[in-house]
């Protein structure tokens, strides 16, 4: 005869898990800028005020500000280099402890601009943030 043997077997198990959140915060941001400018034709080089920038989020966010822009062209088609810059410089990107910073945004051309024909140019400029 073979030995016959039954039972039941139970175990208990331990499952650790991580749970992780990624808490996503908005920026708000408002501009205050002048969308006609009256640029003298001496001006090559020199800055002129574009208007105001300010953003709002959390308390000491860190951002990325990238600032495009194109050539000044005038309406026969003369055309000079358009540059646009902050007032930031060397300043950290971060907001505040109160989640602002405002900045400043300046523009400046950099041929003369001296086609006595062409009495209007246009320039485009874009802001980019990049928030974390």
């Amino acid at each position: 005869m073979l030995p016959l043997f039954e039972g039941s077997l139970s175990a208990q198990v331990r499952v650790t898990g991580h749970v992780f959140a990624e808490v996503v915060e908005s920026i708000g941001t408002s501009s205050n800028t002048n969308g006609w400018i009256v640029v003298p034709k001496d001006s090559s080089g020199k800055e002129f005020d574009i208007g105001e920038f300010s953003l709002n989020g959390g308390a000491m966010a860190a951002y990325d500000l990238i600032v495009k822009t194109n050539d000044i062209t005038g309406e026969a088609g003369t055309q000079a280099s358009f540059l646009a810059t902050t007032d930031l410089g060397n300043l950290s990107y971060m907001l505040d402890s109160h989640g602002k910073r405002v900045f400043r945004l300046y523009g400046s051309v950099k041929e003369q601009l001296c086609s006595e024909a062409e009495k209007n140019y246009s320039a485009s400029y874009q802001v980019i943030f990049a928030y974390n």
